[in-house]
């Protein structure tokens, strides 16, 4: 039934590397922030869980097909 290489979608891929990179960003600032308690960076906190819902919005709604 299944003998053919399953193939992963372009949305898929572009998803991946978005969560990937925003992450390799955003927890060390995040980690930093709660560690030494620098309050300035504590708005990473909010703006994280954003960033990857308007990413994954704008990755999901985009038609463009690589």
């Amino acid at each position: 039934m299944y003998k053919e290489e399953p193939e992963i979608s372009n949305k898929a891929i572009r998803y991946t590397r978005f969560i990937a990179m925003v992450s390799m960003i955003a927890i060390p600032f995040a980690v930093v922030s709660i560690i030494l308690e620098i309050y300035v960076l504590r708005i990473v906190l909010v703006i994280i869980p954003i960033v990857f819902i308007f990413g994954g919005l704008k990755i999901f709604t985009e038609d463009r097909d690589q």
